[in-house]
């Protein structure tokens, strides 16, 4: 019956999928944008990314957690990402780009694009 609707309104279960796949690529886009702008400004003062713990709401986590959480208050979509993912579930198998991990990575990147 699905197939026959999809096929009724001229889209095919392809591009439903193609649809999906985009929006799932749009969405981990917007996340690496707003990640990538928060490294950059402890890097720019040569300030230390990492706190005592890796929680988020906790006045020990550090500059990089901090300021995602500062960033959150005005960004409805990185709060959003936040609440869904940043549980304090760090590297359980779940892609959240918000990890002590990712961050390092990101700067290793960074860095040898400045070299």
């Amino acid at each position: 019956m699905l197939t026959y609707l999809t096929r009724k309104r001229g889209q095919t279960l392809t591009s439903k999928l193609e649809e999906q796949i985009k929006a799932e690529q749009q969405y981990w886009r917007h996340v690496m944008g707003r990640i990538i702008t928060v490294i950059c400004t402890p890097a720019e003062r040569g300030l230390p990314f990492r706190g005592d713990n890796e929680q988020f709401g906790s006045p020990n986590n550090g500059n990089y957690l901090g300021l995602l959480e500062l960033v959150a208050k005005c960004d409805p979509f990185l709060l959003a990402h936040i609440n869904r993912y940043g549980s304090g579930n760090f590297g359980s198998g779940n892609p959240s780009y918000l990890s002590k991990t990712i961050c390092e990575e990101i700067i290793q990147l960074m860095e040898k694009k400045v070299k």
